[in-house]
């Protein structure tokens, strides 16, 4: 089955407030991790937005930014109204156990965002 294959973490907390590095996650015993950031209905504007971006770190304890040729797929900078819910996938091509997703807010915004961490690619499979 599909959903022994991969595990899904919170990476960051659904919230309209949310500001910060967020829950990092551990890549031990999974080849692969994507995060899915997805972003409610909004009214942004270039003063009023929220933006994301990958960090990584081998102690859990001093991150650094993930270079970009380590990341497939791009983060948004959302700036724009959002009528509907949108959704962005990143994917993390480094080799560091442990990354996260901070988020940034800026301005009157309050916006529900949340990002979910997909592990995937296990070692030893089914993934409880």
């Amino acid at each position: 089955m599909l959903k022994e294959r991969f595990k899904v973490v919170v990476a960051q907390e659904p919230a309209a407030t949310a500001t910060g590095n967020g829950n990092s996650v551990d890549r031990l015993g999974f080849g692969k991790v994507t995060f899915v950031v997805t972003v409610g209905a909004f009214t942004f504007t270039t003063s009023n937005y929220t933006s994301f971006e990958m960090e990584e770190s081998d102690d859990n304890s001093t991150f650094s930014a993930v270079d970009a040729a380590s990341i497939k797929g791009t983060f948004p900078k959302v700036q724009k109204t959002i009528t509907a819910s949108e959704v962005a996938k990143v994917e993390y091509l480094g080799k560091k156990r442990y990354v996260r997703c901070p988020q940034t807010k800026n301005g009157t915004n309050t916006a529900i965002v949340c990002v979910h961490a997909i592990l995937g690619d296990p070692e030893v499979a089914p993934v409880e």
